[in-house]
């Protein structure tokens, strides 16, 4: 059964193109002048599904159960798939092979390519360490005695760090306009290391919720000062 359900897995990841995609629809579908606003609006939404959606999966697992949680989440998706080709109008232009450019041109046109390359790494580095935990959140949080509601309260502290990276998004990205870039990023970093002690050392699970809050404060502004880079 373990393995089945790793296959499935393996094969949700491997179909899981949406955003991606939405992004390139988006950004060639769209009238040039109002991009950025398109984008942001899906980005909105994506962030407000990974806030929302530990929360309510945790909340639904404790009524229904978890094996239905997936039948919900699978006709959610089925949803999703019906309305996207009827819903969803594209004005596909096929772009001429001589037009197109191969990766090694693409790269050979970038200016700096090693800060690109260095980006690529620190932002993989920060996304291991900020969601290293999470596969074994839950064991934790029942080993610090949390058995009541125990996947809701998991689904709470999961979501936790992306409220408060979104809470802090627009106040971080002004700091960096101020201090630089360079600096916000070794102060997160430093932060984002002792927040990672209190949260060995916590003892109940209102604790590590806590602490998980603060240090999404850390993590927003690692990703967010990585981008004008």
């Amino acid at each position: 059964m373990f393995f089945w359900l790793l296959a499935l897995r393996l094969l949700n990841g491997i179909f899981a193109g949406y955003i991606p995609n939405s992004n390139a629809l988006i950004a060639s579908q769209v009238p040039q002048d109002k991009t950025g606003y398109a984008l942001g609006t899906l980005a909105t939404g994506v962030i407000g599904g990974s806030l929302i959606g530990p929360l309510f999966g945790g909340f639904v697992a404790e009524m229904i159960g978890i094996r239905n949680v997936f039948l919900l989440v699978g006709f959610l998706l089925l949803i999703v798939s019906i309305l996207t080709p009827f819903m969803i109008e594209e004005d596909f232009r096929p772009v001429a092979k001589i037009d197109t450019c191969s990766t090694k041109e693409l790269f050979d046109r970038i200016k700096d390519r090693q800060m690109l390359i260095d980006l690529f790494v620190t932002s993989m580095i920060i996304q291991i360490s900020a969601q290293s935990v999470s596969p074994i959140l839950t064991l934790y949080i029942r080993h610090l005695g949390q058995t009541e509601n125990l996947m809701f309260v998991s689904g709470a502290i999961v979501s936790a760090m992306g409220f408060s990276s979104m809470i802090s998004s627009s106040r971080l990205g002004k700091m960096g306009d101020r201090m630089g870039n360079h600096r916000l990023i070794l102060l997160a970093l430093l932060y984002c290391g002792v927040i990672y002690l209190f949260l060995a050392r916590s003892e109940t699970s209102l604790e590590l919720g806590i602490w998980r809050f603060l240090f999404g404060f850390g993590t927003g502004a690692l990703m967010l000062v990585s981008m004008p880079f």
